[in-house]
């Protein structure tokens, strides 16, 4: 099997993963490294994946071309040798259908890569046979093409070494000086084993009294020493911990902000909150784990050479548990790495089940359904405990066989030992050193087994961030829009999600200054889709929307943010006073921030409080009602003087009569508004009258529009 196929191969992350999973691999076979958490989101789905869906997962890349071909049985290995390969095969496994990727034929075996296992393997074309369905996916490359692919990202390997070297950078100072005083912590430690052997082998036997005082304030001074360089060692391992946090959050949170809004509608809270608590892990490898695993590498290694120069037989008797050990440590390594993984998968889901039930639990007091969510949330968290205690009992089971093999040669080396002071090869105190440099050279040898755990932990952690911070991101466009938006123009506009099923087709549109637009339409007929992507929110083709006569795609989306507001019917508010609310770090005068709340109608509700906008709000603004809510977060987009408003059912809640008031205001802007409603019957507001049905827009006659009308 060739390295370059061994490497091409991506376990699944749960049991819907497997198509995806296949996918990665293929794409990894050709150069380009895209992970599972990405190409889920070239699909609007999170489970059961058809061929069609792989197939609009390839569309995405245009330097592949796929068929769906259906192979007569018995007839696979014939087929497989004059089609390109890899392909992907679909067969039947535990009564399920599961995708496994082809690479080539070897005499009467298959080379695949089966995401349900640990990596790339032989599988026997009778084997095969049995629970093949027939359907296989055939995928064709276009060289050229693959060639200009923009990003190509780097193997899983390469992106942790990276993701280390950058942790690192800055850093090496903090790393030295923890090595550094740990070494020397160690040094002393050691030579406080020599007071036990010249008490015995010298002081004792030659009855040298003032001796003994001036050594034992020589090791009691040494004690001390070794106390305060431990001190500061932690010192520098706090500091670095610090560092390393600090570092990581920002990274983090500077990718989450650049992430695509399909990004968060595909994954729950607790998830990508899951995500960011493993940087604890991954610290941990740092600041303790990894320093320390090589400092008892060094420790072992020395005090392994010091007892081969003591005595020969003891350092062999020694070197027989360390064998033992590491045989331990890699027969338990793909154990534990499975059982960590599945734990923290199985506390993203308590997370995001948690996050949600206490996100809606006025809506659970009012159905009456504390029980059943109480009920179903041990359930869910029950699956963590299972989780949990399986990887505790392997952890546990691993170290009593560490354990076992310390006691077991412990006395086993004192045995040893006693028959070669019995025969005078070695003195009582050599003995004694020896046993205390022994116990020195095993706990070394425990604390870098017992990290095993934590150290495999931090490197699935690892991986799980990475999956964040690797997540191509693509921004299209670097123009600012300097000039005020006169017009936007929709033309030949069509969008899917899927490359297959279009939500709309087709669009041609003309949007002029100070148009006041009301889009209707049925629920679930793509208003909101199309709304989101005039802001970009969803990425569109080219040459579909112009703003000013010029492609959208070429302006960037900050700028073009900046100039298009749109709000959706959930408003975003958050714990702190309105005055913060409504600026979020920009500066506004009371003057402004009142003529946004008069135009919104809530300037009542704020001003008519003793602290006015000083009064502070709850958690998503708990402590207003949803209309409130809704008028304040309209106020605070008036307050950014957008040229483009799209309203989507941002004023759902709000009575008849304000809305009626809050519109007629919003002609005093010298904007665009673009209004989305179920309801139509105050379409008089509007000077245009759109509908949304049967993938199209169509344009109605509109009313009157005129303030008196």
């Amino acid at each position: 099997m060739s390295s370059k196929i061994s490497g091409c191969h991506t376990r699944q992350l749960d049991g819907n993963d497997c198509g995806v999973a296949c996918v990665s691999s293929v794409l990894k076979y050709h150069g380009l490294y895209y992970g599972i958490d990405y190409l889920r989101d070239l699909l609007n789905k999170k489970n059961e994946y058809t061929i069609k869906d792989l197939i609009s997962i390839f569309t995405s890349f245009p330097c592949f071309t796929t068929k769906a071909i259906q192979i007569e049985e018995n007839k696979s290995e014939e087929t497989f040798k004059n089609i390109e390969m890899p392909c992907i095969a679909l067969i039947n496994k535990n009564n399920e259908g599961h995708y496994i990727v082809i690479y080539a034929v070897e005499k009467d075996k298959l080379i695949i890569s089966d995401p349900l296992q640990e990596q790339t393997n032989k599988l026997s074309l009778d084997n095969f046979e049995k629970s093949f369905s027939g359907i296989a996916l055939i995928i064709n490359k276009n060289e050229t093409s693959l060639n200009k692919v923009s990003y190509s990202g780097e193997s899983d390997k390469f992106k942790k070494l990276s993701f280390f070297k950058d942790l690192t950078k800055g850093n090496k100072l903090f790393f030295f000086f923890i090595f550094l005083f740990s070494l020397v912590v160690v040094i002393l430690t050691a030579a406080a084993s020599l007071f036990l052997k010249l008490i015995v082998d010298l002081i004792i036997p030659n009855n040298l009294n003032e001796t003994l005082s001036f050594l034992a304030i020589v090791f009691l001074s040494i004690a001390l020493v070794r106390v305060f360089f431990d001190y500061f060692r932690n010192i520098f391992i706090i500091k670095l911990a610090y560092k390393l946090d600090e570092r990581m959050a920002d990274n983090y949170f500077d990718k989450i902000i650049n992430l695509p809004i399909n990004f968060f509608h595909n994954r729950d809270d607790g998830e990508i909150i899951s995500r960011f608590n493993d940087s604890i892990h991954v610290r941990n490898i740092f600041s303790t784990n990894i320093v320390t695993a090589i400092l008892d590498l060094t420790i072992i290694l020395g005090v392994g050479f010091t007892l081969y120069l003591i005595n020969n037989i003891l350092f062999l008797t020694v070197l027989l548990p360390i064998l033992f050990l590491v045989t331990i440590a890699v027969l338990f390594y793909k154990i534990l790495n499975r059982r960590n993984e599945r734990l923290m998968i199985s506390q993203s889901v308590s997370t995001s089940y948690l996050v949600q039930f206490l996100k809606n639990m006025t809506s659970i007091y009012s159905f009456n359904k504390k029980d059943y969510f109480r009920h179903s949330f041990k359930k869910v968290y029950s699956k963590q405990l299972k989780a949990t205690l399986n990887e505790e009992k392997m952890v546990n089971l691993n170290q009593m066989l560490n354990q076992l093999v310390k006691g077991l040669f412990f006395v086993i080396i004192l045995w040893v030992g006693a028959q070669q002071v019995i025969n005078d090869s070695i003195t009582i105190g050599t003995l004694l050193v020896i046993n205390t440099l022994t116990m020195f050279l095993l706990n070394s040898l425990e604390r870098i087994i017992g990290a095993q755990s934590e150290i495999q932990k931090g490197l699935v952690a690892t991986d799980r961030f990475n999956s964040i911070l690797n997540y191509p991101v693509y921004f299209k466009g670097n123009q600012p829009i300097d000039k005020k938006i006169q017009k936007i123009d929709i033309e030949n506009f069509s969008y899917s999600f899927d490359f297959f099923d279009r939500i709309f087709e087709n669009v041609n549109l003309k949007i002029e200054q100070n148009d006041h637009v009301l889009l209707m339409g049925k629920s679930g007929v793509g208003k909101s889709t199309f709304a989101k992507t005039l802001v970009r929110l969803y990425e569109i083709p080219p040459s579909s929307i112009f703003i000013n006569n010029q492609d959208a795609l070429e302006f960037n989306v900050k700028s073009l943010r900046e100039k298009i507001l749109y709000l959706s019917e959930s408003p975003f508010l958050f714990k702190d006073t309105i005055r913060e609310n409504l600026c979020m770090g920009e500066q506004f005068t009371v003057e402004e921030i009142r003529s946004a709340c008069d135009i919104s109608e809530i300037s009542d509700t704020i001003f008519s409080s003793e602290l006015g906008l000083d009064f502070v709000l709850n958690e998503n603004a708990s402590n207003l009602s949803t209309g409130q809510k809704q008028r304040l977060y309209l106020a605070k987009s008036i307050l950014k003087k957008p040229d483009v408003i799209v309203m989507d059912e941002s004023l759902s809640n709000v009575d008849n009569e304000l809305f009626e008031k809050i519109h007629w205001n919003l002609k005093s802007l010298d904007c665009i508004i673009i209004s989305i409603y179920h309801n139509a019957g105050d379409i008089k507001k509007f000077n245009r009258i759109l509908e949304l049905n049967d993938k199209n827009i169509i344009e109605h006659e509109s009313y009157a529009y005129s303030t008196g009308s």
